[in-house]
């Protein structure tokens, strides 16, 4: 036996092998198609066969090759052909649904669609006649036929071929309630498909049929009678001690689709206590046993899907961006997909009752976090992708964020991030990086990843948040504020950490690629609370001697309007902006490279001046200390490069303002600041 499976292997890649294009004939088929039954090696190796015979199209070989041959399989009552046609159906519609349209839906050659319409009629007789092939043969058909039209409920072109033809069967297999449990899954999900996905148009009108409007009956069960449905499947499977993945795999699927609708009942029956506790337990000591290993990726793909539609949170109304229009277009799918009648129209969530649902998901006597690590874990990046949607929208609820840090879910974070593809795609993979800013904004950096400045994963972490400020694709303005809110944060901790942070550079950028190139450019943006994180984020970094390098004239560089760009903002009308400006200053006057020219250019001088007139005692104090730190560093300049500084200094009346700021400030802890001012200038002035 493992010799025949060896060398059906070995034949197998022979075939994959072969040059392109990859024609296949009837004799290759034969042993192609039987194997999809197989083992998952096997079945993995056929159906990368039938994906590269096929895509992006057949050759007219391959084609007629495979119309003969299901037309064959499908066209009598053996059900070993039976069988191994409508699974070979199946897996084309999954690698190359295209095609599967095309050989169904030919008005030239309707043969194969003749075949499987007298299949479809001759499995779903109720009643076989005496003396047939036995119980177990007629399951078997039954489930691979349930499984095709499952899968063709899922296809625009398809839904009325199935409709037509099996639409009341898969109904009635729903009332079998003795009936086989994963072949009650599968058709309720060919139902749910059918129920919401959009109608076939008429190709003259470009409306839905109008026959099919008058033709559909309604149905008994409504969208929350299948999310129940799904979940009692799962729940008796547990109960009997029983572990068939197919059921779990279909009854996900079934409920990933329907948690997409604005319904909360039936979100909180695909939430309910039982249910996760089986779905988190997949990963926990108290498995009974674990699932086929071919299976996991799969699993691990259908638990992603719906703990994401479980936890996203809504998109504001007003909003215009992307994400919300696709929200918007999923509620008009569910409302005019056909098939809703049973079910009463739901308005969108509240935030109020995502965050109730996500806090007890989070606080779920078996915990989600295992299930989320692995996950994180995945090879396969949309399930990874997932994890992160799944985690941003857990670390959402601040009263949240305690307890997911010390579970690490932080370090699950930076993981899903060290393999975000290169370039950085916002719309893809922005999630992690949001989650990560979120618990940097309200969390001391070093209980996050320390426990000192010089932590690598610190330094990482920062390197992670900078992704969304170098990235030449569009960013949502909320997820730029908080990666310079966590940036921000960060520089805050230590000196030679914020210097490494003025000198870090942008993964996917190949010029002006500092931070701080990233962060000017942000300084300019029309929305005040990114100008305003911009400019914080600025003030922690230019305490390093990398930071005020970087605003220091030169010969070379464009530092003198970025000297004028801050000043212009010590002139905001937002208040925090002008503090952190000004507070800035206090760092960079400390450059005798910018002091002079603060001084020796007029516009300068005016601007400074101005802020000693603010209302806001913080802005003033800032103003005063700016003054005394350029009369400390200018002080100790030789006579000879005193002369223009002196200059600057008489123009612009600075010590008068000085001594006038003085009389009017009536703060008395300030006084003491503007006196120290009064007496830098005026020494620098002898």
């Amino acid at each position: 036996m493992a010799s025949s499976s060896d060398e059906s292997l070995s034949l197998l890649k022979a075939i994959l092998s072969r040059p392109s294009p990859l024609e296949l004939t009837k004799e290759d088929l034969q042993l192609i198609l039987p194997h999809l039954s197989s083992s998952p090696s096997l079945h993995s190796l056929c159906l990368a066969i039938l994906s590269r015979s096929t895509s992006p199209s057949p050759s007219l070989i391959t084609q007629q090759s495979i119309r003969s041959t299901l037309q064959s399989l499908l066209s009598g009552t053996d059900s070993s052909e039976l069988i191994t046609g409508l699974s070979a159906l199946s897996a084309l519609l999954q690698v190359s649904p295209q095609f599967v349209n095309q050989l169904l839906l030919d008005k030239e050659d309707e043969g194969l669609k003749l075949a499987l319409g007298d299949a479809v009629e001759y499995i779903s007789k109720p009643i076989k006649t005496a003396g047939g092939k036995g119980k177990e043969k007629e399951k078997e058909e039954r489930k691979a036929l349930v499984e095709l039209l499952s899968i063709a409920s899922g296809q625009q072109g398809m839904r009325g071929l199935v409709k037509e033809s099996a639409g009341h069967w898969f109904e009635s297999l729903l009332d079998r309630e003795e009936g086989e449990k994963v072949v009650r899954a599968m058709a309720a999900v060919g139902i749910v498909k059918l129920r919401l996905g959009k109608k076939e148009m008429d190709s003259t009108t470009g409306l839905p049929r109008q026959k099919e409007e008058e033709e559909e009956k309604p149905s008994k069960w409504s969208l929350e009678d299948l999310a129940k449905l799904f979940v009692d499947l799962v729940l008796d499977e547990d109960k009997e001690g029983k572990e068939d993945d197919q059921t779990l795999l279909a009854s996900l699927e079934g409920l990933a689709y329907l948690t997409l609708t604005p319904s909360p009942d039936i979100k909180r029956i695909a939430s309910s206590s039982d249910f996760l506790d089986i779905v988190f337990s997949f990963t926990s000591a108290t498995t009974k046993q674990p699932p086929p290993t071919s299976s996991n990726a799969a699993r691990d793909y259908a638990i992603a899907t719906l703990l994401s539609h479980l936890t996203t949170f809504p998109t504001p109304e007003d909003a215009q961006s992307e994400a919300a229009q696709v929200e918007r277009l999923k509620r008009f799918a569910s409302a005019g997909g056909g098939g809703v009648k049973n079910t009463k129209s739901a308005p969108a969530e509240s935030i109020e009752q995502v965050t109730s649902r996500v806090t007890s998901i989070v606080k779920h006597s078996t915990s989600p976090i295992p299930t989320i690590r692995q996950l994180c874990l995945s090879p396969s990046l949309q399930t990874r992708r997932l994890a992160g949607q799944i985690l941003h929208s857990f670390v959402t609820p601040q009263a949240l964020r305690g307890k997911l840090l010390q579970s690490g879910v932080a370090r699950l974070l930076l993981t899903l991030i060290r393999n975000i593809p290169t370039p950085f795609d916002p719309s893809l993979d922005l999630a992690p990086i949001q989650a990560l800013s979120k618990l940097f904004i309200t969390s001391n950096p070093l209980l996050i990843f320390g426990p000192t400045p010089s932590s690598p994963l610190l330094l990482e972490a920062s390197q992670a948040l900078t992704l969304p400020l170098g990235c030449s694709s569009s960013v949502p303005l909320l997820a730029i504020f908080e990666s310079l809110m966590a940036l921000t944060n960060i520089a805050s901790l230590d000196q030679e950490l914020t210097d490494r942070l003025s000198r870090l550079t942008l993964r996917d950028r190949t010029s002006s690629n500092l931070l701080l190139n990233a962060v000017e450019e942000l300084l300019l943006n029309e929305n005040k609370m990114v100008r305003r994180a911009a400019i914080e984020l600025v003030c922690n970094l230019v305490a390093s001697e990398s930071g005020i390098e970087y605003f220091e004239p030169s010969s070379t560089s464009s530092s003198t309007p970025r000297l004028h760009l801050l000043l212009a903002l010590a002139s905001s009308e937002d208040v925090p902006t002008r503090l952190a400006a000004t507070g800035a200053f206090t760092s960079l006057v400390y450059s005798r490279k910018i002091s002079i020219s603060l001084v020796t250019t007029e516009k300068y001088v005016e601007l400074l001046l101005g802020v000693l007139e603010d209302e806001e005692d913080g802005v003033r104090h800032r103003a005063y200390e700016i003054w005394r730190g350029i009369g400390e560093v200018l002080g100790e300049l030789g006579e000879g490069e005193k002369g223009k500084v002196r200059e600057g200094l008489r123009k612009g009346n600075v010590l008068g303002e000085l001594e006038k700021a003085g009389e009017r400030e009536d703060v008395g802890d300030l006084r003491e600041s503007v006196e120290g001012a009064i007496e830098g200038i005026r020494k620098l002035l002898k």
